[in-house]
């Protein structure tokens, strides 16, 4: 059938942080892709009067979530490093490498 979807039958979920619809199984909130955000949640967690257990378990996902920000931040800053490098090219084996470009041997 022509446009059917059958996240359409689902409904849409609103965030409790953001109040914005997301759908998917990914982390879409805005609030969960800032390292500080994450981080005043894990600081509210001190305050909560929810049970231990799941006290517990929004610390250790929050804790993971800052990990997967930490790392994507430093994927990114390397990248960059990597991408501000200079290409030089391969010798081939055994060759002796040339002048440097725009000089040439007499």
């Amino acid at each position: 059938m022509i446009g059917y979807c059958a996240l359409k039958r689902a409904g849409a979920e609103h965030c409790n942080l953001c109040g914005l619809a997301h759908y998917g199984t990914a982390r879409t909130c805005p609030h969960l892709s800032s390292e500080t955000q994450v981080r005043l949640m894990l600081d509210a967690l001190k305050t909560s009067t929810e049970s231990r257990e799941s006290i517990e378990a929004a610390r250790s996902y929050l804790r993971g979530v800052i990990g997967d920000l930490v790392r994507k931040k430093k994927r990114q800053k390397e990248l960059q490093i990597a991408r501000s490098r200079p290409i030089l090219p391969l010798a081939a084996p055994g060759s002796q490498p040339g002048p440097p470009l725009g000089q040439f041997s007499s």
